[in-house]
């Protein structure tokens, strides 16, 4: 069983590694948490050019699959 500080990691550890990463709806039915508990994370892989919105879907961008390692690593627990 994860724990659920684990579970927004162990969860965007998984889809960030795909090339069309993951919806937003899928994080709220997969884990029981709010899409609130990854809302700073997914602002700061934004803001270092590591991720993008595209509709309701979030993807790394050419640097963040490059950086890989990088962008996971924004969503360790604290």
């Amino acid at each position: 069983m994860v724990a659920s500080e684990d579970l927004p990691f162990e969860f965007c550890l998984n889809t960030l590694r795909l090339v069309d990463g993951f919806e937003e709806d899928w994080f709220p039915e997969r884990t029981g948490l709010s899409c609130g508990v990854l809302q700073g994370r997914l602002e700061l892989a934004t803001t270092r050019g590591l991720l993008e919105r595209c509709g309701s879907r979030w993807q790394p961008t050419a640097l963040g699959r490059r950086f890989l390692n990088d962008l996971q690593a924004l969503f360790l627990p604290a």
